[in-house]
């Protein structure tokens, strides 16, 4: 049976575009122009994964994955922007509305690996959202580790200077460039030791929380490269 994908976009051009740069991904590739339209084809049948773009008349991209999140949680939500809406399409992942979403123009390679690791997330999950949330006790090490150290108090301090953001996100980066792969490394051996879907199931419930404290696009890449390789080891181990 073929994972089914439906496109939304309200020019036909991109449509087809998107659909000619997909044509050798094994999905059935269904199209629609506009928001409504799509919502009323996933009455009939739900799709596996929808991709929306974000700039289209009667209901932007963000509203309809938002929809489309509350009526049909293990449909994969991503979403098509410009560069004038990008904090528009961070703000839907962090929401748990879009699990990826790609600047235009889009990379049809992109694309094709995020339906994929999409699926297998939800796959191995028994059909969770795929945006579920770092577990707490992960959440509580991650945030202490980030605090900063408080200054030692002074018998006069001087007036608290401006935040540097540009320095504060640049320690963010370090600590999670040392925290990161550690995590993985982690997550890897318990997978590796996984016997039964159950276990399988916990572990990529973890891997999908790690995904969401990672900004870094290629960083994400690096993450699902990994453990995609650690699952095709054991697959077939799993499914006996």
């Amino acid at each position: 049976m073929k994972y089914s994908v439906l496109l939304v976009d309200d020019e036909p051009n991109i449509l087809k575009a998107l659909v000619r740069s997909l044509r050798k991904e094994p999905y059935d590739f269904l199209t629609a122009q506009s928001a409504s339209l799509a919502l009323g084809m996933m009455e009939q049948s739900p799709p596996d994964v929808v991709i929306s773009d974000e700039m289209m008349p009667g209901m932007l991209g963000s509203e309809f994955l938002s929809h489309v999140r509350d009526a049909y949680p293990e449909t994969i939500r991503m979403m098509l922007t410009g560069t004038d809406n990008i904090k528009r399409a961070e703000r839907a992942m962090r929401d748990g509305a879009v699990f990826r979403f790609f600047r235009k123009p889009f990379d049809p390679l992109e694309i094709g690996k995020a339906i994929y690791d999409g699926i297998l997330l939800r796959t191995v999950s028994g059909g969770d959202d795929p945006r579920m949330l770092m577990p707490m006790s992960m959440q509580a090490q991650v945030l202490e580790a980030m605090r900063p150290i408080p200054a030692q108090k002074k018998a006069a301090p001087p007036p608290a200077p401006v935040v540097d953001l540009e320095e504060a996100e640049r320690q963010r980066q370090s600590l999670m460039a040392d925290v990161v792969p550690k995590v993985v490394e982690h997550l890897r051996a318990k997978l590796e030791q996984a016997r039964s879907k159950d276990e399988v199931v916990a572990v990529f419930a973890e891997i999908r929380g790690l995904l969401a404290q990672v900004n870094s696009a290629e960083h994400k890449e690096e993450i699902v490269a990994v453990f995609r390789q650690v699952w095709q080891q054991i697959e077939s181990r799993i499914n006996q």
